[in-house]
Formats: structure tokens, C-alpha cells, sequence
């Protein structure tokens, strides 16, 4: 069965069929998503690289992706709607808001529960290691947090840590002092 061919005086329990009234309404509803399935198109998310910035807003918005970023790159656009079904699945843990933080920073995040820094109880903090974003960018990443984070959570601070490559030099130095103390004679 597919949505296109679903009649919903066929859905009906059997009870309500014999109901003149629930029969109307079924009858009148079938016509209007009936209405409403023939003028929407198929789209082709595996084809979502090639889709232009104007049908992964109409995706996101038909796809109730609330922490969607209008104004964000299409390619953080284009990550974020790749993960919306493991987000919308994974909402309110953790996991939602580090898939979140990596999609719209371009790189992996990590998050920090208050037991394992000291913080307060049900706070978190995250840790990133993307480019350092500007005041916009960081609002509407805080936005986003907070579309997908659990509602009792608070989250304390973002850290942007840093890896480097370079050459360090360690000098080492040990000197060995040997005294020998008795009495007696030396042989």
C-alpha cells in the first residue's frame, strides 16, 4: 500500500463504518490528501549533493528539521538534512546534539557531562574542534543546541581545542655523584 492509493474508509474501525457521520469525514479527507499528494514531486535524497539550496529549505521546512540553519553553507544544509532522521530519532540525548554541533561546524563534537567535570547537575559542556565561528554563527548554534538537547539541560560552555603539528626538542641531562663512606682500610 502506498500513501497515494490509501482510502481511509478502509481504515475505519468497524464500528465507526456504519457511522454516516465518521464515513463523510473519511470521504471528505480522502479528497483533500488526495489534493494535497498530487502536486508534491519525489525527491531523491540520495541525489542530495546535486539538489539546489531552494529545495533543501522547502526539505527542511517539510521535514519539520526545527534546528535547520536558513542561512548557514549548503553544505552544512545538506548535512544536516543527511542526519535529521537520526536526530529527530535520537532528540533530547546527547547524541543529537554532538550529530548537531558536527554538522554545523563541519567536524566532530564531543559533550561533557557534569559528573565527569564537577559541574552541576545536568549541565554539559561541549568540546569542538572546528574553526573558531563569529557572534551569528554561534547564536544560531546555540539555537540549534537547544532544539534537540534534552529540556532540563543546560549547557555551560563550548571549548574549541586545538591539535598542532611541530618539532619539540627536549634536552635531558643526569649526573651521578657517588659517595662512598667506611672506615677502615682501602684495598
Amino acid at each position: 500500500m502506498t500513501i497515494d492509493g490509501i482510502r481511509l474508509l478502509e481504515l475505519l474501525p468497524e464500528f465507526m463504518r456504519g457511522d454516516v457521520t465518521a464515513r463523510a469525514y473519511a470521504a471528505a479527507l480522502d479528497g483533500l490528501l488526495s489534493y494535497a499528494g498530487a502536486g508534491s514531486a519525489r525527491i531523491d535524497l540520495s541525489a542530495l549533493d546535486e539538489l539546489p539550496e531552494r529545495v533543501l529549505d522547502s526539505l527542511a521546512w517539510q521535514n519539520m528539521i526545527t534546528w535547520y540553519d536558513y542561512r548557514a553553507s549548503i553544505e552544512v544544509k545538506r548535512a544536516l538534512i543527511r542526519n535529521a532522521g537520526a536526530v529527530h530519532a535520537l532528540r533530547g540525548t546527547p547524541r543529537a546534539v554532538q550529530q548537531v554541533m558536527s554538522d554545523m561546524l563541519g567536524n566532530t563534537a564531543r559533550l561533557t557531562e557534569w559528573y565527569d567535570y564537577g559541574g552541576e547537575p545536568y549541565h554539559f559542556r561541549a568540546v569542538s574542534g572546528g574553526e573558531i565561528i563569529g557572534a551569528q554563527e554561534r547564536t544560531r548554534l546555540l539555537a540549534a543546541i537547544d532544539e534537540v538537547k534534552n529540556v532540563r539541560s543546560v549547557m555551560d560552555e563550548i571549548i574549541w581545542a586545538f591539535v598542532g603539528e611541530g618539532t619539540g626538542y627536549i634536552a635531558a641531562g643526569a649526573q651521578l655523584a657517588l659517595r662512598l663512606e667506611g672506615e677502615g682500610e682501602v684495598i
